[in-house]
């Protein structure tokens, strides 16, 4: 701030800082997804992880403003890869019974980031070697992606079928166990869809009402969820301390609503989030137009953090599992994409805050309850297995069933 003399009339800048950051991953968002779905998740894995780094690292050295800007949406862009493609991985070689542990346990790492990253900030407090240290943090993400193999599944959705058994293999030795079941392995059934995962999306009819759906629902959980975030310095208390809070509520939310998902399943779950965010964003205006005190108003900005963090893991969960693997990253990404929207617009909510307090978490509670009401007509997934191409997802929409195809042995 001040080494740039981001105050009086440039102080706008620093909002801008933010937005500009949650542009590059709006565009890193659908392009990630894309290029994962056509090169493979291991290979673009690999590629972001690296350039996240440099560009973190580049951060640190960033003369003026301008330079930094340009970088930050630029680590936005990049950053997505690693997000988008780890986590559609963990989930398509999971067990079916272990997906909502896998996918949950991804955005666990996110609160532990959030709560790492506030320590981090505590002891370093020159934001340059802040820079730094974050982009250390990337080498063992970089050592990781290269001994990791390519997704089976992805494999043998792209008719790559000796390579997924290579890929079986190699995860069978890993894990002790016999592999002489993948001999079985068969070709995939021949697709008339194209291989433009984006077009087929909005093509078929039962999969563009799905992701317009989940977008919104994204965009709308994001928007709250980094509403409160950045309000947190106008929480009462340390802003380290709200920070690192928020993260170990994360944390918290996500170990909780995996026991939950488990009786009540992700579609369920997922409503119930959004609901429970609804009611404590109004809830908090409520405290605050009576002046009930600045400890019950940041309970239940905790509340709705929780509430939201608890969505965030619940759809990042779902996402992958409504669509199939030839378009299950470019799925994830546009809803991820969706997402950046309601981020984006979140800095300024907090400036129009400054001037009419109650009105946007009136708007954060309003649209979180339409979100939740919308997430009650997906279909559930818990138990069901991953449509692989587009043709069977459609089916679903009937009623039809489909059979679980041979990637994975049950190890």
């Amino acid at each position: 701030v001040f080494q740039w003399n981001l105050v009086c009339d440039r102080a706008t800048l620093k909002t801008i800082s933010t937005s500009i950051y949650f542009l590059g991953v709006f565009f890193g968002s659908v392009m990630a997804g894309v290029l994962s779905d056509k090169f493979g998740r291991v290979f673009i894995l690999r590629v972001a992880s690296v350039v996240s780094a440099i560009i973190i690292a580049l951060n640190g050295i960033s003369p003026n403003v301008y330079v930094f800007y340009l970088l930050q949406f630029l680590t936005g862009v990049v950053c997505m890869g690693t997000i988008m493609s780890s986590v559609v991985y963990a989930i398509e070689i999971a067990k079916e019974k272990h997906r909502l542990l896998a996918g949950i346990f991804c955005n666990v790492m996110f609160g532990v980031g959030c709560a790492l990253f506030s320590v981090i900030a505590y002891f370093i407090r020159d934001w340059r070697n802040i820079e730094f240290a974050v982009a250390l943090l990337f080498v063992p993400c970089i050592l990781d992606a290269f001994i990791m193999v390519e997704s089976p599944r992805w494999l043998y959705g792209r008719n790559r079928t000796d390579e997924a058994k290579e890929s079986c293999k190699r995860i069978a030795r890993m894990n002790g166990v016999n592999h002489r079941i993948l001999r079985y392995l068969s070709k995939p059934k021949s697709s008339e869809e194209s291989h433009n995962s984006l077009t087929e999306i909005f093509v078929r009819p039962y999969s563009r009402f799905l992701i317009c759906s989940v977008m919104f629902i994204w965009a709308v959980t994001s928007l709250v969820y980094y509403g409160l975030i950045l309000n947190g310095g106008s929480l009462a208390g340390d802003i380290f301390w709200n920070n690192a809070l928020g993260g170990l509520v994360e944390v918290f939310a996500d170990i909780t609503f995996y026991f939950m998902v488990l009786k009540v399943g992700v579609r369920n779950l997922v409503a119930t989030t959004l609901f429970i965010a609804s009611f404590s964003c109004i809830a908090s205006t409520v405290v605050a137009q009576t002046g009930s005190g600045n400890t019950v108003g940041l309970i239940f900005a905790m509340i709705g953090r929780f509430g939201t963090s608890g969505s965030f893991a619940m759809i990042f969960v779902q996402c992958p599992q409504l669509f199939p693997t030839s378009g299950r990253t470019t799925a994830l990404g546009l809803s991820s994409m969706a997402a950046r929207i309601g981020s984006i617009l979140s800095p300024f909510t907090i400036q129009v805050q400054e001037d009419i307090p109650w009105l946007s978490p009136v708007i954060f509670g309003i649209l979180a309850f339409f979100a939740a009401s919308l997430a009650l007509t997906f279909p559930r997934t818990s138990g069901k297995p991953l449509t692989m191409n587009f043709d069977e997802a459609e089916k679903c929409s009937y009623g039809l069933t489909i059979r679980s195809h041979p990637i994975l042995p049950s190890y």
